[in-house]
């Protein structure tokens, strides 16, 4: 790989993102605010100092106990460790994590491509103004994202590893690192079957089926400490959160419009009035949407399509990024993004590996925020492998008109 390109466009990444950190920082101190999104942000903000105080792993009142992955909040607890109450230091941490996952990019983009199409797409993904204006933000999306590339990377590494000196090094480093993502944001736990079939597809013999099954014993033993803590505090054996029939009900109910709007669960209050536990909390809340489903099956598709339109939209929905000139600027990337994206995923044909890394998570996560609510900033942390995808696009056309000028040039001397 071209060290100094790739050096130059790392520069450029870190740069970028230690300016939006410190940007919005500032300006966020100015306006006498915390955070640029609420909500989210201040939880995972609570959950990291009691982790960092040594106090029980829990937010509100009555306790959740089991609303939110470890993963992010650990973070933070470092953060504040090492560093003291200091929110900046939390973004730049995340803005020198998210570089990284550039040079990983490149690294991936090398392995099922080329090496220009590595730094292709290291560079893309390094300008790229939605990925480096939410990298500071204090939500679990950076760190979901930077650890999903790592797993895809160790993925690609162990797919295309078969002499390995040390046996079954890279198939429990891919359950582990899946599971780390998990950690982070339950979304990624289908991976665990994903990469137990690339070693069915990719194997021969009885090690395709050792490989699955190491594959998926490591990711399941690698959730029982969280799986164990859960079920200490709540008496059931939870692998992820208690946070997902909430979330479906938020999504799916009568007074739903495809975006979020959790005022229902204040409003109700079935944990503190009807002593609902937070395991009966939300399995009742799973309950209520499977009912709306039944009743309301029409309505329930329009939020579907609804949630999918948030989910692919060019620019941001929320009400603090609606200026012109941000909307105008992230409409016309997101529309060669994704014009460049198509083109290169017709290059890439029927490779399955190149699929499954590249456009697999954007799929992936479509599918999920079909049916929770969806938003551009849940399909940012796909866009870090699908940068690939653009990249191979890009240099298609690149490649087509450079051979259409070289044609033409003789015939313009001759003419001359």
């Amino acid at each position: 790989m071209d060290k100094p390109w790739l050096i130059a466009i790392l520069g450029v990444a870190l740069f970028l993102r230690i300016g939006a950190a410190v940007g919005i920082h500032t300006w966020l101190s100015r306006t006498g605010k915390i955070y640029l999104i609420e909500g989210d942000a201040e939880g995972y903000w609570t959950l990291g100092e009691k982790l960092a105080h040594g106090e029980p792993y829990q937010v509100h009142q009555p306790p959740r106990k089991v609303m939110r992955m470890p993963g992010y909040p650990l973070l933070i607890a470092g953060s504040l460790a090492l560093f003291g109450d200091s929110r900046l230091a939390v973004r730049l941490i995340q803005a020198v994590l998210a570089s990284l996952a550039v040079w990983l990019v490149a690294w991936l983009g090398w392995r099922l491509c080329d090496t220009r199409t590595g730094l292709v797409a290291a560079g893309i993904l390094a300008i790229s103004p939605a990925v480096v204006g939410f990298t500071p933000l204090l939500l679990s999306e950076t760190l979901f994202a930077v650890l999903l590339v790592v797993n895809l990377a160790v993925a690609v590494r162990w797919i295309k590893d078969n002499q390995s000196s040390v046996p079954w090094t890279w198939t429990i480093l891919t359950g582990m690192t899946t599971v780390i993502v998990v950690y982070v944001r339950p979304t990624w736990l289908p991976a665990l079957l994903i990469w137990s079939l690339l070693a069915v597809i990719y194997r021969k013999g009885r090690r395709r089926w050792l490989e699955a099954t190491v594959l998926l014993m490591t990711g399941i033993l690698c959730l029982l400490p969280w799986g164990y803590r859960n079920y200490q505090v709540t008496g059931h054996w939870v692998l992820t959160t208690l946070w997902v029939g909430p979330s479906l009900y938020d999504s799916l109910n009568p007074e739903a419009d495809g975006s979020s709007n959790m005022a229902f669960f204040d409003r109700e209050d079935v944990m503190g009035s009807d002593g609902l536990t937070e395991y009966e909390m939300d399995r009742h809340y799973r309950r209520r949407t499977k009912e709306f489903l039944s009743a309301h099956p029409a309505e329930a598709v329009g939020l579907m399509w609804a949630h999918l339109q948030r989910f692919a939209s060019f620019v941001p929905n929320a009400a603090q990024f609606q200026h012109s000139f941000l909307r105008f600027g992230l409409f016309g990337w997101s529309a060669a993004y994704f014009l460049f994206g198509l083109i290169g995923i017709w290059k890439i044909g029927f490779r399955c590996l190149p699929l499954v890394c590249v456009v697999g998570p954007m799929l992936g996560f479509a599918l999920v925020h079909t049916v929770f609510v969806g938003s551009l900033r849940y399909r940012l942390p796909a866009e870090y492998p699908f940068s690939i995808a653009v990249a191979v696009g890009v240099l298609f056309l690149w490649d087509r008109w450079r051979d259409s000028r070289d044609s033409s040039s003789p015939q313009q001397e001759v003419t001359a």
